[in-house]
C-alpha cells in the first residue's frame, strides 16, 4: 500500500514540475475531434450541394471529396508539426537535465 502511495505521489510531482507532458495527447485528441470536423463537413457539403441548382450539385461534390481527403491530411500534418515541437522539447529537456546531472557529480 505504501508502494502505491510513493507511485502516486511521484507521478503528483512529475505532472506538477513538468517532467511528465500531456500534449502529445492533448493533440491527439484534438486530432481526432478535428477529423471528425472536417469529415462532417465535407457530408454536410455533399448535403448541401444535392439541394442546389445544376452547376452546383456537380462542384459542391467534386469539392467536399476533395476537402474532406486534402483536409484532413493538411489536419494530419499539422497536428504532426505540433506534436514533433512537443518530442523536440521533451528530448532537449532529458538531455538537459542528464547534463546538469552529470556536471553536479563532478
Amino acid at each position: 500500500m505504501d508502494e502505491d502511495k510513493v507511485n502516486i505521489s511521484q507521478a503528483m510531482d512529475d505532472f506538477f514540475a513538468f517532467r511528465r507532458m500531456m500534449g502529445t495527447n492533448f493533440i491527439r485528441v484534438l486530432y481526432v475531434i478535428g477529423a471528425l470536423a472536417i469529415t462532417l463537413g465535407a457530408v454536410a457539403l455533399v448535403m448541401r450541394s444535392l439541394d442546389g441548382p445544376e452547376p452546383w450539385r456537380y462542384w459542391g461534390m467534386v469539392f467536399s471529396v476533395f476537402f474532406c481527403i486534402f483536409g484532413n491530411m493538411l489536419w494530419r500534418v499539422i497536428c504532426e508539426i505540433v506534436i514533433a515541437f512537443f518530442t523536440m522539447f521533451f528530448t532537449m529537456q532529458q538531455t538537459l537535465m542528464s547534463i546538469d546531472k552529470s556536471l553536479k557529480e563532478k
